[in-house]
C-alpha cells in the first residue's frame, strides 16, 4: 500500500490565481482564503460573520494563516470574492478533500435559501421574504418563493 502525506489547505490554496493587482496585494491572499473557509465550516456564513469568527479567535491565529499586521476589514474581503473565479477555488477545495478518500456528491445538487429583502419594510408590514432554488450545475435559480 502506497501512503502518500496529506498536504495541508494552505499549501493547496497557493494554487488558486490571486486575481488582485499589485495595490490591492497588502494582506496575505491564502491567509484571506483559509479565513472564509475556516469561518464556514464552523458555521459561520457571510462576510460579517466571518469577521466576528476572526476576532473570536485572536490575532495569533490570524498569524498562523499567514497574515501579517493586523486581519482585513470586511470590505475588503467582499471585494477579493467579487474578482475571485469560484470554479478554481471549487477545483482547488475538490483536490484537498480528495486527498481524503472521500467521494464527492455528483449529478444534481439543488441549493435553497431564504432571503429578507432590504428595502421592503413598510410602517405596518412585514419585510418580504423569498425562498430561491438554485440549481448548482447549472449555476441558476430554479425559481423562487415570496413567503407570507
Amino acid at each position: 500500500m502506497d501512503v502518500q502525506p496529506v498536504r495541508g489547505l494552505l499549501e493547496f490554496l497557493q494554487q488558486v490565481p490571486d486575481p488582485r493587482g499589485r495595490q490591492g496585494q497588502r494582506h496575505s491572499f491564502v491567509a484571506m482564503l483559509a479565513t472564509v473557509i475556516c469561518a464556514t465550516l464552523s458555521g459561520y456564513g457571510g462576510f460579517r460573520a466571518t469577521m466576528q469568527w476572526l476576532d473570536a479567535q485572536g490575532l495569533e491565529f490570524w498569524h498562523l494563516l499567514g497574515g501579517t499586521r493586523r486581519p482585513p476589514t470586511r470590505s475588503t474581503f467582499q471585494d477579493l470574492f467579487a474578482e475571485l473565479d469560484p470554479d478554481v477555488l471549487f477545483d482547488v477545495l475538490s483536490q484537498f478533500i480528495r486527498q481524503f478518500d472521500v467521494e464527492l456528491p455528483t449529478g444534481n445538487v439543488e441549493i435553497w435559501d431564504g432571503k429578507v429583502l432590504r428595502g421592503t419594510r413598510q410602517r405596518h408590514a412585514e419585510t418580504e421574504k423569498l425562498l430561491i432554488r438554485f440549481d448548482w450545475a447549472l449555476g441558476r435559480v430554479l425559481s423562487s418563493f415570496k413567503l407570507a
